[in-house]
């Protein structure tokens, strides 16, 4: 007979855990501490096995029964539900981990790295035009990207509208900074390969 949420709610905890059954093997066990934990088991290659799906109320009936439903389904595919979970998760953590990792090297967060090395030494004029010149015509297109994703096309493409508004020395300038960053990048082990270096 399936659980109600009244029969939920009313659950208290006893002098050890207990377990109310909802069907299919799903149960809610009910620990001492009053903690309501939504539990599968089943067998895979001969083994008996213990899924989790979380606690009451969090997570609800509805919701308990939906991932019971779709645990199920995979066990009939011919697959470990578990294993599946924790492949997923590892996938999910490499993706987020290989985001962070981007994001720490992006082009603008690379290039302000340069310029703090770079600027020791130079005069406190020449660093400074070298930085807006990034923030005007460099980092506004380019910075948020991670550096080994950016093509020598879009470097072009950030030059010529420099070099279109009559300021050919300021475009070729642009160009030799962004190589010079990259350059850096190189290394330091930021990124692969110099895409500036793909045309004059």
């Amino acid at each position: 007979m399936a659980l109600t949420i009244r029969e939920i709610e009313n659950a208290k905890p006893a002098g050890k855990p207990y377990k109310l059954a909802d069907g299919g093997s799903l149960c809610l066990l009910v620990a001492t501490s009053g903690a309501k934990l939504w539990r599968w088991r089943y067998r895979f290659d001969g083994k008996e096995k213990m899924m989790a799906f979380g606690e009451y109320p969090a997570v609800s009936l509805k919701e308990a029964r939906d991932l019971h439903f779709s645990a199920r389904k995979t066990l009939a595919a011919g697959t470990d539900p578990m294993a599946e979970r924790k492949s997923e998760a590892e996938a999910k953590q490499k993706e987020t981990e290989e985001q962070r990792r981007q994001a720490e090297n992006s082009f603008e967060k690379i290039g302000r790295k340069w310029w703090a090395w770079w600027s020791v030494g130079k005069s406190p004029r020449h660093v400074d035009t070298v930085m807006r010149r990034l923030e005007a015509d460099v980092f506004p297109l380019i910075g948020h990207k991670f550096i080994d994703a950016i093509t020598a096309a879009e470097i072009r493409d950030l030059i010529l509208p420099i070099e279109a508004r009559g300021a050919r020395d300021v475009a070729k300038r642009a160009h030799e900074t962004i190589g010079q960053i990259f350059r850096y990048a190189i290394a330091n082990g930021m990124a692969k390969r110099n895409p500036a270096a793909d045309f004059k």
